[in-house]
């Protein structure tokens, strides 16, 4: 798939999923901030209201941690062409990373001008390199290795072998990092279940089946996904990430794999790939032939 075919894709999609939000919780975008739909973003101005999901979990002020420290305004973030193939005109694979939700990289203030250069990128490029070239050597039998060649001792080079796309099962930032604010099962279930996606694994699923479709009438796939990657094993993205896989059967053959959160500084140390593995098929530019002697 090309860049600019994916990113048609990518902006289909979050039309859709910030429709679907605004309509769920009454809200609406903030008309003077313009922002071109392919940032994957959308500034919003929250309603004053409680949370009603807190009473007996201690978050009557979730709200405000969706909300600026100091504008008052909530952003959503939608899904996100990482910025390293932005403009490739390449037929290319789509590796999709499914995280909690959009990471502050440490940053003092969560987020103020929604610039499309900042959210496109990811920052995950260097870890994702390092789960798929252990999983590879480990127990992948060298697929990535034999379909992409060596790239993972170089995986933040100028031409990416395949696209990546971020999105996340909760699309508001917040003030605090997620881990920051301590939510525990029951607590971050209700989150996501108040403020969130109305069907978040639903809602992923369909992303992801829809990079993954056949152009109608025929057997070619539009994108290949190669692999979707569930990364964050401290929160809800292991649940979250079974259903989706679930409602994927029949739909989207991939390889899952679930790792350490990608939007760290520090490397994952744990991650595993569920099998039975889908074969990737070798591309034709990627195969040496030798002669018969």
């Amino acid at each position: 798939m090309t860049a600019k075919d994916l990113q048609d894709l990518l902006n289909s999609w979050n039309q859709g999923s910030f429709e679907s939000l605004e309509r769920r919780l009454g809200i609406s975008r903030k008309a003077s901030c313009k922002i071109d739909l392919s940032c994957g973003t959308q500034v919003y101005q929250l309603p004053e209201r409680e949370c009603h999901c807190g009473r007996a979990t201690r978050l009557q002020e979730f709200p405000n941690q969706l909300r600026h420290s100091r504008s008052g305004e909530s952003l959503a973030v939608g899904a996100v062409l990482d910025e390293a193939t932005k403009g490739s005109a390449a037929d290319l694979d789509v590796v999709v990373a499914v995280g909690i939700n959009y990471s502050q990289f440490g940053a003092s203030v969560p987020f103020a001008i929604p610039d499309p250069d900042d959210w496109a990128k990811t920052r995950m490029w260097r870890r994702l390199g390092h789960v798929l070239q252990r999983l590879d050597k480990d127990c992948l039998n060298g697929q990535f290795g034999e379909r992409y060649g060596d790239i993972f001792s170089e995986v933040e080079k100028q031409d990416p072998p395949f696209h990546l796309v971020a999105v996340n099962y909760f699309p508001w930032m917040t003030q605090s990092e997620w881990g920051e604010i301590s939510l525990n099962a029951i607590a971050e279930s209700l989150v996501l279940r108040c403020w969130g996606y109305d069907q978040p694994a639903e809602r992923i699923a369909d992303l992801i089946a829809s990079i993954a479709a056949k152009k109608p009438g025929t057997s070619e796939c539009v994108g290949e996904v190669p692999c979707v990657i569930f990364h964050g094993a401290g929160n809800a993205v292991p649940y979250l990430a079974l259903e989706t896989i679930r409602l994927l059967v029949g739909k989207c053959f991939s390889n899952y794999v679930f790792s350490d959160n990608l939007s760290r500084q520090s490397q994952p140390t744990n991650a595993v790939a569920l099998l039975p593995l889908t074969p990737l098929t070798v591309r034709r530019e990627n195969v040496h032939q030798v002669a018969d002697e």
